[in-house]
């Protein structure tokens, strides 16, 4: 089993690193802004869900295989980032209105594009492949161990993920002004684009 300090390691540097603004989260405020809490939800639970796959890959000793692109991680990579630059186009073109006003879709499709921007950055297995080497001696971390410490990656991820989600409602909130909607839809979109070309450009 894991130790209670490798544990407490592993909680600092994820719940550090999760905590730290990126693709995900401005993806996720651009779901708020467009489509209102619900689908906001469904789309971060996919990232969650991502994010927990990437940790198992780690924990299996698949991080050396993705370190060297293969072609299944490279088509992942890429549909992430084609759907990271498709959701900035739709907030670039959106019509200003309350959050929520936009049609949604389906309970799947958010699920699905959060799980996509997820996957769409194998840094993350890179990441965990890093840490849980310096917090658990893997050689004698079984079965039992990995969904400890996958329990914990998820509960931190829930948190976050919560956290970030409110601070959306809360800005989405107080731009209610169709001109400052398209400001925010705007700069939200350019942020996501950028983030889409940083992706791009990662080896």
């Amino acid at each position: 089993m894991p130790t209670a300090a490798g544990l407490a390691t592993f909680a600092l540097l994820f719940a550090g690193a999760a905590l730290v603004p990126g693709p995900g989260q401005a993806a996720l405020l651009g779901q708020v802004l467009h489509h209102g809490r619900r689908q906001a939800i469904g789309f971060g639970l996919g990232m969650i869900a991502g994010n927990q796959l990437w940790l198992w890959l780690a924990a299996a000793g698949l991080a050396a295989i993705a370190a060297r692109h293969g072609p299944l991680f490279a088509a992942i990579r890429w549909l992430g980032i084609a759907y990271l630059l498709y959701l900035a186009l739709r907030l670039w073109r959106a019509t200003p209105g309350r959050a929520g006003t936009q049609p949604q879709s389906g309970a799947l499709t958010p699920w699905l594009g959060g799980l996509g921007v997820a996957l769409a950055n194998p840094k993350a297995l890179a990441f965990f492949g890093a840490i849980l080497p310096q917090a658990f001696d893997m050689n004698s971390l079984h079965l039992q161990g990995v969904v400890t410490i996958a329990v914990l990656g998820l509960t931190i991820d829930l948190a976050v993920q919560w956290l970030y989600l409110a601070g959306a409602e809360r800005i989405g909130r107080s731009l209610q002004k169709p001109r400052r909607l398209t400001w925010l839809n705007r700069g939200t979109s350019l942020l996501l684009a950028g983030a889409a070309v940083l992706l791009a450009l990662r080896r």
